[in-house]
């Protein structure tokens, strides 16, 4: 069971301006699912100097979802049902998340939600995945799902970082429109360290610390 490590640094001399309690920001992570970027995952108001986050990409949950809005919050309209990657669960003809079952087609790092609902022609879908070992929602499907079919989810190791006044935890997202950063964790990568810094208070950036190949040292890019 593989963990990883998101850790963020924010400039000392950046925190009176995001900080301020008359226009606060908050500190947004989204992470990839369907290789598109849809829900807050986690939104920190009360971020520091340096920030911490963790996940283990195994244990999911599914569910049946509000309409997609852009803003608004991701609410399950049926139960949330366990999952793991290579298995799949079925919304019955009741409107009910039935519990995984194995599936022996499905490719790794996949599982799958078939749509059996006979309530509505077509519905919205939503994935929680943990982060600092709590629950949380990480996507919400941006067009419903007809009934009679099937939806392959694919969760990446890939997360969005940006600092927002609008967005919080669990918001559906069209786009971010603020500066952002992407970070990937890839060829066996599981500790990632950024920043966001500037020589002057307001005026600031984004900043990826890459990891030096056999050395437990990063450097800026």
């Amino acid at each position: 069971m593989t963990t990883f490590t998101l850790q963020l640094h924010i400039g000392k001399n950046q925190l009176p301006i995001l900080k301020d309690p008359e226009a606060p920001y908050t500190l947004c992570i989204a992470r990839k699912v369907n290789n598109e970027y849809k829900v807050v995952w986690k939104g920190f108001k009360s971020f520091s100097e340096n920030n911490l986050i963790r996940w283990v990409n195994r244990d999911y949950q599914v569910f049946a979802s509000s309409e997609f809005k852009d803003g608004a919050l991701v609410n399950a309209s049926s139960n949330l049902q366990s999952i793991r990657f290579k298995q799949r669960c079925q919304l019955n003809e009741f409107g009910v998340m039935d519990a995984a079952v194995e599936d022996p087609d499905a490719k790794s790092g996949t599982f799958k939600v078939i749509n059996k609902y006979s309530g509505q022609e077509a519905i919205n879908f939503g994935v929680s995945g943990k982060a600092d070992s709590e629950g949380s929602i990480i996507y919400s499907t941006p067009t419903p799902v007809l009934s009679g079919t099937t939806l392959t989810l694919a969760p990446a190791n890939e997360v969005r970082v940006w600092l927002s006044q609008n967005d919080k935890t669990s918001a559906m997202i069209l786009d971010v429109e603020e500066e952002y950063i992407d970070v990937e964790f890839v060829d066996g990568m599981t500790i990632a360290k950024i920043s966001y810094e500037g020589e002057e208070p307001g005026r600031a950036a984004w900043w990826k610390k890459i990891p030096i190949r056999d050395a437990n040292t990063f450097q800026s890019r």
